[in-house]
């Protein structure tokens, strides 16, 4: 019981309107086939297609005490793995810079991230003119977004 306890503070049910094409996440599969959740569960890494969206709307449109949502789908909570494989370098407590090091991702406790342009070793406390995002980012796929946003680089 503790396993799984852990395993769901990594992840959680994604809600409805965070399926849209790139969006990752892991779904249950058997030979490539939904599977119920009596079977043994294997999670499959999935980058969202159209298919993917739209059968995520039909299984939570069908979904019934026999079949659920939640044991269908989920979302890995944002690690340092994930700001890693996105060219991040670890540098310390929770900061990564790019290897170019003009931008600096702080991954503070629970969801909340920081990310600095042109981040100095001087930089002033204050000065908040560097700051391109102050927020709660849940996983790789919202970071993915907030860099494209941001111009650090194109989808």
């Amino acid at each position: 019981m503790k396993q799984n306890n852990k395993l769901k503070e990594l992840y959680y049910t994604p809600v409805l309107s965070e399926f849209y094409l790139g969006f990752e996440c892991e779904i249950i599969e058997e030979s490539g086939k939904m599977i119920n959740r009596d079977n043994k569960k294997e999670w499959k890494h999935e980058t969202c297609d159209m298919d993917t969206v739209l059968l995520a709307h039909s299984c939570l449109e069908h979904e019934n005490s026999d079949y659920l949502f939640s044991d269908l789908y989920r979302v890995k909570y944002l690690d340092y793995e994930d700001i890693e494989s996105l060219g991040f370098k670890h540098i310390g407590s929770g900061w990564f810079e790019n290897e170019l090091q003009n931008f600096r991702i702080r991954k503070w406790k629970d969801l909340e991230v920081t990310i600095w342009f042109n981040y100095s070793y001087n930089f002033n406390r204050e000065d908040e003119s560097e700051i391109r995002f102050r927020g709660d980012i849940k996983n790789k796929s919202e970071l993915k977004n907030v860099l494209s946003m941001i111009k650090f680089y194109e989808k």
